[in-house]
C-alpha cells in the first residue's frame, strides 16, 4: 500500500507562496504603522502650536523664553530643553484647569534627560498616573520632554518651536 505524501517540490512551492504572502503582510503593516505615527506627529504638533497660541491670546505674551525672543524682533528656533520649557508652561496652565490651553492627555512625553532618538516615550496620561504600569515611570511636568515617535524607528524625537517675527507667529515641527 502506497502512502500519500507531499513531494519536495510541492512543499517548496507552499513555502515560497507563504514567504511571499508574509512579505506582503509585513510591508503593509509597516506602512500602516508609519502612516499612523505620521498622523499622530501632525496632530500633536498642531495641538502644541494651538496651545502656545492660546496661551499668547489669553495672556498677551508668549510662554517661556519665547517672549524675550519675540521682543527682540528676530526669528528664533527653540530646540530640546528650550522647546520643552515653552511646552511645560503651556501644559502646567492646562492640567486640571477649567479653561486649559490644550488637552495634554494626547501628548507624547519622555524623561527630560533622554537622549534624542535613544529611548521611547509614553503617552502623557500614562506618565502622570500615580501608579503607572511597571514599564512606565511617573513623571512630573517639570521632568518631561515633549516629542513624538520617529516614523521609521519609533524612537523618541523632540519637537522644535520656530518663532517668526514678521508674522509674530509660532510653528511647531
Amino acid at each position: 500500500m502506497k502512502r500519500k505524501a507531499f513531494t519536495l517540490v510541492e512543499l517548496m512551492v507552499v513555502v515560497a507562496v507563504l514567504a511571499v504572502l508574509l512579505t506582503l503582510v509585513a510591508t503593509a503593516a509597516t506602512g500602516a504603522i508609519r502612516a499612523s505615527r505620521e498622523k499622530r506627529y501632525n496632530a500633536m504638533a498642531i495641538l502644541l502650536r494651538e496651545g502656545v497660541n492660546t496661551y499668547y491670546a489669553r495672556n498677551g505674551k508668549w510662554p517661556g523664553d519665547l517672549e524675550s525672543r519675540a521682543r527682540s524682533g528676530k526669528d528664533h528656533t527653540f530646540t530640546g530643553s528650550g522647546a520643552d520649557k515653552i511646552f511645560r508652561e503651556v501644559v502646567k496652565g492646562s492640567v486640571g484647569k477649567k479653561n486649559p490651553y490644550l488637552d495634554a492627555h494626547g501628548l507624547f512625553v519622555a524623561p527630560s534627560g533622554i537622549s534624542e532618538g535613544r529611548g521611547s516615550g509614553v503617552p502623557f496620561s500614562d506618565a502622570r498616573k500615580k501608579n503607572p504600569p511597571p514599564h512606565i515611570r511617573h513623571l512630573n511636568i517639570d521632568e518631561m520632554a515633549f516629542g513624538y515617535q520617529d516614523t521609521s524607528s519609533g524612537r523618541f524625537r523632540r519637537y522644535k518651536v520656530v518663532y517668526h517675527s514678521a508674522s509674530d507667529s509660532v510653528e511647531v515641527k
